[in-house]
């Protein structure tokens, strides 16, 4: 699926969401640790002594005091002229609505205690969300990457929703772990782009939803670990997915899937190399056009189910 690029001219500058002021208190459209520190340091943040192994790779509050830094009151009102915008609350959930990001957004090692929501915005530059820790889950909610959006090694510890969300690059979430529930839907590429997604090496350790979402591009989930069930019921892979060394631990649902490739890709395929099922995982009713799945190594149930029409299956003409 592909769409048009969203416009913007309705959406609130991020320079007017206060919000996005205290995530970038010291700059904005760069890596600065003054700004994590000063996020952690107004309590937005987890306490780290009490979540150590979360907080092992962030190490954001070392070395610096509270003393270092004037007043968050007074930063705050340097960035709004007519002072008429107050500051969040400690317990307030991190809401960004309606809003157009111009710069990059690097909010790299932020941890956030408080349900974190981006909805109906657009992101024009590139976005980095690597190492970040959302403690009580992320909800993106029709969400427009014009450059991609980059959440490496992150943590999420809540639920992780991705409803609409459309990009202009690749989207990869390698290697973050998700503690909650995870439902992704209605992900797209914008126009004639070949934006890739990828959970290369990401851990799900409660249901993941991925039912009815059409792939535009090729899908990698290579290396990833599924502890609870895994649901891809109808889903689309227009362009081949890699499932190679993907573990389930839990039931695997891919009925009615669409598995796609050009025939003789030399880079897209429908990979299954090395993965392993440890419970009975449904594959009825799946088609699979252009080249037949590769199994080679992996680990099946042994009540695992494929579909026996043959018009499901490549053609020898494939």
């Amino acid at each position: 699926m592909t769409t048009q690029p969203p416009d913007t001219s309705h959406l609130t500058p991020a320079n007017e969401n206060p919000w996005y002021v205290l995530m970038t208190l010291h700059g904005e459209g760069m890596e600065t640790s003054d700004n994590c520190v000063a996020w952690a340091e107004k309590d937005f943040a987890p306490d780290y002594t009490t979540t150590p192994e979360d907080w092992r790779f962030f190490g954001i509050l070392s070395g610096h005091g509270r003393s270092n830094w004037p007043t968050y009151d007074a930063l705050f009102a340097e960035r709004f002229e007519d002072g008429d915008i107050e500051m969040p609350k400690d317990a307030s959930p991190v809401a960004l609505k309606g809003v157009v990001f111009d710069q990059p957004s690097n909010l790299r090692k932020f941890a956030f205690k408080n349900p974190v929501t981006f909805e109906d915005c657009v992101f024009d530059a590139p976005v980095c969300f690597d190492n970040c820790l959302f403690n009580a889950g992320l909800t993106l909610r029709n969400v427009t990457f014009k450059k991609g959006l980059s959440m490496k090694d992150a943590g999420c510890n809540g639920p992780l929703q991705m409803i609409d969300v459309q990009s202009g690059s690749e989207v990869s979430l390698r290697g973050t772990r998700i503690a909650g529930a995870v439902k992704c839907s209605g992900f797209a590429a914008v126009k004639d782009t070949k934006a890739p997604i990828s959970f290369k090496d990401a851990k799900f350790e409660g249901f993941a939803d991925f039912a009815d979402q059409t792939f535009p591009n090729y899908a990698v989930f290579e290396g990833a670990i599924f502890d609870a069930r895994a649901m891809f019921s109808r889903a689309v892979f227009a362009k081949g997915v890699s499932f190679r060394s993907t573990v389930f631990r839990d039931y695997a649902y891919f009925n009615s899937v669409t598995f796609a490739v050009t025939p003789n890709s030399v880079s897209h395929h429908i990979n299954f190399t090395e993965s392993r099922f440890e419970r009975p995982p449904t594959f009825r009713d799946a088609t699979f056009t252009g080249e037949y799945p590769n199994l080679a190594g992996a680990i099946l149930h042994d009540r695992t189910v494929f579909t026996t029409d043959d018009k499901k299956w490549p053609r020898q003409s494939d």
